[in-house]
């Protein structure tokens, strides 16, 4: 009787025929960093678009050992790493590699006089979509 997990001898099993798959476009795969990127982004710039001129958001992460981070620009690396850019609590540059899953900003308004130039959060890729 033919046993298909006895490997110790010659396999006859049945041979899985090979062949190529069309091309499909792919969607969107939320398991991956750019899907997350793409999410923080659309939040990020859709506060931005609705404040006030004499306000502007400050986005800290706050890792799970340190000090907070003011981040100022955001980027990923597939299949799961977020990089935050910014400066550390004394104001230096500082760039913080991590999971995806570790990410975790937090976002505040602050009042600016109207004559300071507002910071903007900066997303060093373009989005998938081309937006």
């Amino acid at each position: 009787m033919f046993n298909p997990f006895d490997l110790s001898g010659k396999f006859t099993g049945v041979k899985i025929p090979r062949y190529s798959a069309p091309s499909l476009a792919l969607p969107s795969n939320y398991k991956l960093a750019d899907t997350f990127y793409e999410q923080i982004r659309v939040h990020i710039e859709a506060m931005q678009k609705n404040l006030k001129k004499n306000e502007q958001l400050l986005i800290y992460h706050y890792p799970s050992a340190g000090q907070p981070i003011l981040v100022t620009s955001v980027d990923f690396q597939n299949p799961s790493m977020i990089v935050l850019h910014g400066l550390d609590s004394m104001g230096n540059e500082c760039c913080v590699l991590t999971h995806m899953t570790s990410v975790q900003l937090v976002v505040r308004v602050m009042k600016v006089d109207q004559q300071t130039k507002r910071r903007r959060i900066g997303f060093l890729r373009k989005s998938p979509s081309g937006k």
